[in-house]
């Protein structure tokens, strides 16, 4: 008997807790919770054979063009496209939060010999990538948005750095 209301005490307590998780604006990505949305406001026109468009500074900029130091998302669809699209405004619902985090230096032929050059200190990727869902465009599959840093300074973007990366492409809503 002790030992149920101690559980059930436990399962009360937890549940709180998952509340408090959600949705601070200044905090971790983690805290934009699964069935969100991420909200296209303006259309986005990808040529055939794109698989994906980067967004840096509120611009859409070539993969080439972007500064890898500094917070950029990367929108990406299931497969490359046939012929050109336009992706519609409309909601994406996140159905999955990843955090990633990555070895440049440890797997690049380019940055490895750069890294070595100047001291030693290994250059990581660290990212968020956000899943998303819409019934009307079922080819998008993900957002990823993050940074390459110095490994003992990099950190994941929080919602606010992510907005203002995004600029006025896409809002989140709840």
């Amino acid at each position: 008997m002790k030992r149920t209301i101690f559980m059930m005490a436990v399962a009360v307590l937890l549940a709180g807790c998952q509340a408090t998780l959600v949705r601070y604006e200044n905090t971790g990505p983690q805290r934009l919770a699964t069935g969100s949305y991420l909200v296209l406001q303006k259309p986005i026109v990808m040529p055939a054979g794109a698989s994906s468009v980067d967004i840096q500074g509120g611009k859409i900029i070539s993969w080439w063009s972007i500064d890898q130091y500094e917070f950029f998302c990367t929108l990406e669809l299931r497969r490359p496209a046939r012929e050109a699209i336009t992706l519609r405004p409309g909601r994406f619902r996140i159905v999955r939060i990843d955090a990633y985090e990555d070895w440049i230096s440890q797997h690049s032929p380019t940055y490895a010999p750069r890294v070595i050059l100047a001291g030693g200190d290994d250059v990581v990727e660290n990212r968020i990538d956000y899943y998303l869902v819409s019934r009307t465009q079922p080819m998008v599959e993900k957002i990823s948005c993050g940074r390459w840093g110095y490994a003992d300074e990099i950190r994941a973007p929080n919602v606010r750095e992510i907005r203002q990366t995004l600029g006025d492409w896409f809002v989140f809503q709840d």
